[in-house]
């Protein structure tokens, strides 16, 4: 943490972390790598929970944007985490309502693995944001695995490597579609986009969320 940023407990098994002038996209950075952090590491008696492991959930909220006091903020905060709690082991807002703007449609090969050293396997990717992927695969893959990403030439412009957990699986006949978010948001992701899907915004182009202000500040929750 920052000087200037805080970090404090809220309530019987809640913290709040304080972070002013930073953007939501490096807000929900620093609580993925909290979430990450605690996901990791082994705690005593864990093994007795419902699902053999200790984990977070987070919401994140901006001033003045989701909020004009510390109080409503702390609210609008308390409100995302909620939602996080419904799938638990998660940040909101990183779902649909945060990737609705910036999804891109794109069907392109991908290769994804659940650990290292284990065989990639193909997928077709259906639609593509700053924060995660939606693919289709013909493997089941249960919620809150990690995997690792192979975004590869020809398919792609450039050769990337992306690690995502997954976040929603539904299953449709023989296929498998998988929700993916990324455990870092791309900067952008223009450069993924094969040259033929570029269209100009005035095209009909999905268009990008503007940057956040510099002076909104997140509290999450």
């Amino acid at each position: 943490m920052r000087d200037g940023d805080l970090a404090a407990r809220y309530g019987g098994e809640e913290f709040a972390v304080y972070l002013p002038g930073v953007s939501e996209q490096a807000a929900h950075a620093v609580a993925e790598r909290i979430r990450g952090a605690i996901e990791a590491e082994a705690f005593p008696h864990e093994k007795m929970l419902d699902r053999k492991r200790l984990t977070i959930s987070g919401g994140v909220a901006l001033y003045p944007r989701d909020a004009t006091t510390m109080l409503s903020l702390v609210d609008a905060a308390d409100k995302q985490l909620y939602k996080a709690k419904g799938i638990r082991n998660a940040i909101f807002p990183s779902g649909q309502d945060r990737r609705r703007s910036t999804r891109r449609p794109i069907r392109s090969l991908v290769e994804f693995a659940s650990f290292e050293g284990a065989l990639f396997r193909p997928a077709l990717s259906h639609d593509l944001s700053p924060y995660g992927m939606k693919l289709g695969c013909e493997t089941l893959i249960t919620p809150d695995t990690v995997l690792s990403l192979r975004l590869t030439r020809p398919f792609w412009p450039e050769n990337v490597t992306i690690s995502a957990t997954v976040r929603q699986v539904h299953r449709q006949g023989s296929l498998v579609y998988v929700g993916l978010e990324f455990a870092e948001p791309l900067n952008d992701i223009d450069h993924l986009i094969p040259e033929a899907l570029r269209r100009p915004q005035n095209e009909g182009a999905h268009p990008l969320s503007p940057p956040p202000s510099a002076n909104d500040t997140p509290l999450l929750s």
